[in-house]
């Protein structure tokens, strides 16, 4: 009886709740499937899905960044990063490519781009900074990019254009291709919300003795809980999914 029938509108609602069980805005991900599952129907059974559980969870994530309201603190370091400082990249602010579900105090990238090459990364800063400065850095465990013609390896060292494209940082064995620079203020937000945090103790020439994937850890990184386990693993995805998407090569 169509009388009797359910809304439209209150059948899309419910079929668009959370799996969570969490309440308030839906985020589409059951509804997609269902239709995907009903027009194409063969497709589906070549699908990843393993991959596209993982899809699925970062959109709702992204759904809780950026659609769902939330109270943001943002607090602002002030003091003086000097030259030469050691950086720690969060394992659990990145995985959406920006801290708290938006870059501090500006609406877009210099470089067009997300930043999950800063999930667990760590950085040396290139010049002294103050909250007036642009930030200029290095990526010290980035990918293997080349070889120089004697053989020795080069690192990704960032995603900036033109002539910080070409900045080369020389290492005992190899070298570090590229830098980018944050603008004034933008590094002080990223210390002040704990998405990026200073490594105090330790030395460049330390860390670069170490394999490239215990760098984060030889810089004092950790994870504490289940929960920053569960966020680092999904971070860890999505960041080998930018390295494919942006340079071409897996990050192994």
């Amino acid at each position: 009886d169509a009388s009797n029938a359910e809304p439209l509108q209150r059948r899309l609602e419910r079929l668009n709740q959370r799996e969570d069980g969490e309440e308030g805005l839906g985020d589409g991900v059951n509804a997609w499937w269902r239709l995907y599952e009903t027009f194409r129907p063969h497709e589906l059974k070549n699908v990843d899905r393993e991959e596209e559980a993982h899809n699925s969870q970062m959109i709702r994530r992204w759904v809780d960044a950026y659609l769902r309201p939330q109270k943001m603190q943002r607090s602002l370091a002030l003091h003086l990063v000097e030259a030469g400082s050691i950086l720690r990249g969060s394992a659990t602010h990145w995985r959406l490519g920006r801290p708290e579900g938006s870059w501090p105090s500006r609406n877009k990238d210099p470089w067009m781009v997300p930043g999950q090459y800063l999930h667990k990364a760590v950085l040396v800063l290139l010049s002294d900074c103050t909250p007036r400065d642009p930030a200029a850095l290095v990526l010290l465990n980035g990918p293997l990019i080349g070889h120089t013609a004697e053989g020795h390896e080069v690192f990704f060292g960032g995603p900036g254009t033109g002539p910080e494209a070409r900045c080369v940082v020389p290492l005992p064995r190899g070298a570090v291709l590229g830098r980018f620079t944050l603008p004034p203020g933008v590094l002080h937000e990223l210390l002040g919300n704990k998405a990026i945090q200073e490594a105090e103790h330790a030395r460049m020439a330390q860390l670069m003795e170490m394999p490239k994937n215990e760098r984060w850890l030889g810089a004092g990184g950790k994870l504490e809980t289940l929960k920053e386990v569960k966020i680092s693993l999904e971070g860890d995805r999505q960041q080998r999914k930018w390295y494919k998407e942006y340079l071409g090569i897996p990050n192994e």
